[in-house]
Formats: C-alpha cells, structure tokens, sequence
C-alpha cells in the first residue's frame, strides 16, 4: 500500500480490475501532476494501464482513456514526445461514435503537447476539435470550462 497524498491511500491490488477505469485515477493523476508530482502521476497512469490491459471486460474506451492518463503525465513531466505517442494511440482508438468528454480530453492535450513540440498548424487543428466536443458538454459545462480554459 502507497500513500500517494494525505487523503488518499492506494492499494497495488484493486479489488475489481475495472477500478482501472475509476474516475478517481484521472483526477489523482492531473492532481499530482499539477503539484509537481509528475513521478507519482505517471506510476498511477502505468498502473491504470496495465489494469486495463489485462481485463479482457473493460469498457470500449478504457485503453483509450488510461492512455490518455499516461499521455497527460508524460506531458507533464516534459517527455512531450512520448505523450505525443499516447495520445495518437488513444485517438486513433476512439469509435466513430465517440464518448464527447473522452474525446475532449484527448483533443485538448494534443493540442497542448503540440504547441509544446512548435507543431501548431496541429495543435490548431486539435484546439478546434476539443472546442467542438466542449459544445456537446451541455450537461457538464465545468469539464467543457476546464478544457477550454487550458486551451486559451
């Protein structure tokens, strides 16, 4: 057992692997990221991913957001090309019918790791993705105001 913060204490054997996928992981890792923390951050995305792949009976978009997970924290420790990897990999997994907050999260750190490599023709291009899921966040505008605040 590993105390990652003073309120949170986490077990290296969940009880159900689909705790991989536990929205808490994603709001631990962007917390610890945004602490300096990015060592932990990106332990807890590696752990999220490997949960994921070794339950067969994940969600349709679980790989796609616990790279999402690892792409955030690699962005935030500055190993811009290696989240730039994640992140293409998540997006390339997404389904035509894809989850809006999912992709929104995936458009909005590719664009930000982007602009981090200088590449901002692509980064605009991603900008305006995350913008146009952000309008599907109708019933949860405090995530649409996140994304596009990271955006401005």
């Amino acid at each position: 057992m590993r105390h990652c913060s003073r309120h949170c204490v986490l077990s290296s054997r969940p009880t159900t692997p689909t705790m991989a996928h536990a929205p808490w992981r994603w709001v631990l890792t962007r917390a610890l990221t945004r602490n300096g923390r990015g060592a932990e951050a990106l332990a807890l995305a590696e752990q999220a991913l490997a949960l994921c792949q070794a339950d067969s009976h994940g969600a349709p978009n679980a790989l796609a957001t616990s790279l999402t997970w690892r792409g955030g924290a690699r962005w935030g420790l500055g190993e811009l090309a290696l989240a730039l990897d994640d992140l293409a990999r998540a997006w390339a997994l997404l389904p035509p019918d894809p989850d809006p907050a999912l992709t929104l999260a995936i458009a909005n750190l590719l664009a930000v790791v982007h602009s981090g490599m200088g590449e901002h023709e692509a980064a605009l291009q991603f900008a305006t993705e995350a913008l146009r899921f952000a309008r599907l966040q109708v019933e949860r505008p405090m995530i649409a105001a996140h994304y596009l605040g990271n955006l401005a």
